[in-house]
This record gives structure tokens, sequence and C-alpha cells, in this order.
């Protein structure tokens, strides 16, 4: 099976945000993480997310500054860090964390290109307008000055949108999860919790 399979079941334990005792050696984590990377960047470039063919993948434990923390995006989109131990995840919230960045790859990329409307909904250009040359400033500047509550929305929404299924935080650590109204879903929280860093 491979581990990007959304459908697995696998909300994060339930207490802590790794199970108890886990362990992996570096190089079977790094060959987990590659395997789901490229499974979801395929995604995103079978819908047309063309410039995400050029973001790579680094593998460090950079991101771990906090219990939650298992991945990260650079804010010009060409590269993704995933921790080591994320491997240890269950699939389904590994998937959705690495769709969460790729949904800031794509974000990065494609300045102003995805903006969250009043209503929660994803504004999203025509692919062959999504260039700043031709844009319009307003949006542009209204792209640049979102507040980290929004460009984590916009992320999601952006994920939400290219998988076809919402992306909820569960468990004690609230990470990201596929929801699918499986039972160990009850606690959690779709959207994202306002705050949530």
């Amino acid at each position: 099976m491979s581990s990007f399979d959304r459908s697995t079941l696998g909300v994060p334990m339930r207490h802590g945000c790794l199970p108890a005792g886990a362990a992996i050696e570096a190089k079977a984590a790094r060959a987990i993480l590659r395997e789901s990377f490229e499974a979801v960047k395929l995604v995103y470039l079978r819908a047309q997310a063309d410039k995400v063919k050029n973001v790579r993948l680094q593998v460090d434990d950079s991101p771990r500054n906090k219990d939650r923390h298992f991945a990260m995006c650079r804010t010009d989109g060409t590269l993704i860090v995933l921790a080591p131990d994320m491997a240890l995840l269950p699939p389904k919230t590994m998937a959705a964390i690495m769709a969460h960045e790729f949904g800031h790859a794509v974000d990065f990329l494609y300045p102003g290109s995805f903006i969250v409307t009043r209503d929660g909904k994803l504004d999203v250009l025509p692919t062959g307008r999504r260039s700043n040359q031709g844009m319009n400033r307003g949006r542009l500047e209204h792209w640049e000055g979102r507040s980290d509550d929004a460009v984590e929305r916009t992320a999601d929404l952006i994920a939400e949108s290219i998988f076809g299924s919402k992306i909820g935080y569960c468990g004690p650590c609230r990470l990201q999860t596929f929801l699918d109204g499986s039972p160990d879903q009850r606690d959690c929280i779709h959207p994202r919790p306002r705050g949530l860093r």
C-alpha cells in the first residue's frame, strides 16, 4: 500500500502527536516521505499547478520547533521541509499535512492567484491569468497583506480543492487529517482554528 493512501484510518494518537515509543530509521523515513511527497506532487501537477514540478524536498528536523510541527514550506514555494518522524504519523495525517504544504507552495508560486473571500470561499484566477504582470494591483496588495490565519486557510482551501476532501484538525495536537466521516474524527475541527500555529 502506498504511504499516500488517504483512505487509511488514522487520526493522530489521542495522547500526544506521535505513537508512544515509536521510532524509525532515518533511511526508511526518507524513503516513505519521498514516496508520499512525489505522489502528492503528482496530484498537484495533474491539477495543472505546473510550477510545483520544481518544488524540492528536504528531510530534516528543522520543522520540529513545536510538538505539532512536522513540515514547512519556504515562502517562495520552492522547498518543502519534512521532519523524519513525520513518517510515523498515520497515512491520512501525513498525506493531509503534505497536501497542506503543497497548498502553501502553490499559493507562493502563483502570487495573488488564490484569495479567500469574505464568505470563506477560494477565489481562483484562471490558469492563463496567474502572472504578476497582468494582475490587478489591488488583488496583489490584498494577497501580500494577508494575516497568518488567511495564509493557512488559503493553503487548506487549495489542498481541499485539489483533493476533493476537507482537511480537519484532529487530536490533542490538532494535526491535519483528510476528513471522511470516520468515528475517530468526532473531535476534529474544520476549518482550521484561528491562531493555530
